[in-house]
């Protein structure tokens, strides 16, 4: 038996803690890319071009959904507030699978680029 999809309860959590509404953004390849500004488009495309299976791929759609979930917002003062949502929810959901925490550097060594301040 398959266990429960720790997601759905993790961004209620994070948005039960944190008071931040939900964008609605499904954690899917599709979502996100929907989700993402026009100028994150390319590195979103270049970066899933070249993920292997595995962990490799739930650290790229953390990553990239945490992206979405940023660009989703309208203004300045809310982008904070949108990435300390996102991830809060992403650690949320690791922790519920019991999945690894890794260091922004482990992340960016799975990921084979380094992860941009700008970019979020």
């Amino acid at each position: 038996m398959v266990g429960k999809d720790p997601w759905p309860l993790a961004v209620e959590q994070a948005q039960e803690a944190l008071g931040y509404r939900d964008p609605g953004i499904p954690r899917t390849v599709a979502g996100v890319r929907d989700a993402l500004l026009a100028r994150h488009r390319d590195a979103f495309h270049a970066d899933l071009a070249a993920l292997s299976q595995g962990i490799s791929f739930e650290v790229f759609l953390d990553q990239w959904w945490t992206q979405a979930v940023v660009d989703a917002t309208h203004d300045e003062d809310s982008r904070e507030a949108a990435l300390e949502f996102a991830d809060l929810a992403v650690s949320l959901r690791i922790s519920a699978s019991g999945g690894p925490t890794l260091s922004t550097a482990e992340v960016e060594d799975i990921l084979g680029f380094h992860l941009s301040a700008e970019a979020q």
